[in-house]
């Protein structure tokens, strides 16, 4: 496997850049090699799938013990109160609207709207998880999809410079 490959799907796992991150290091490739990239494109989208049951865990069973440290506690009840004081408003049409927010939110390719911090948001709000889990899902194909396209239009826009 080609060091390029093994960033791009280490990238899918990190927050912040997720599958988007690393459709631009797949695309990049593609366009250097003319190698095929929808296997790793697939495997990068599946591994930004696993953020949920990532997230879920982490919070489910080692929050608790984390809570006990100082810093932690001070940045994650902060962190909690924010976004609990912000959804006191959206809870009240969440049954309506809630998963095709939820499919947006991560859908938007933007750092810190992705399947990490959504599915933290799911923890802490106590929503469903399985119908959670379909949404966030969806939103992660769409964002790579809108980041497939950026790629390929930044990439074919700088051939004309280079």
């Amino acid at each position: 496997m080609n060091l390029q490959i093994l960033i791009a799907l280490l990238l899918a796992l990190v927050p912040g850049s997720e599958s988007r991150g690393s459709v631009f290091v797949l695309v990049e490739y593609f366009l250097r090699t003319g190698n095929n990239i929808t296997y790793w494109i697939i495997l990068a989208v599946l591994l930004n799938f696993m953020a949920v049951p990532i997230v879920f865990f982490f919070m489910d069973y080692l929050h608790e013990h984390l809570m006990k440290i100082r810093i932690y506690k001070k940045v994650i009840d902060k962190y909690i109160e924010i976004i609990r004081r912000k959804s006191d408003k959206f809870e009240e049409k969440f049954e309506v609207w809630g998963y095709v927010f939820l499919i947006l939110f991560v859908g938007l390719p933007f750092t810190g709207s992705g399947a990490f911090t959504t599915s933290f948001i799911v923890w802490l709000l106590e929503w469903d998880r399985k119908k959670s889990f379909v949404a966030i899902c969806l939103g992660v194909l769409i964002a790579t999809v809108f980041s497939l396209l950026a790629a390929f239009g930044f990439f074919s826009g700088m051939s004309f410079i280079f």
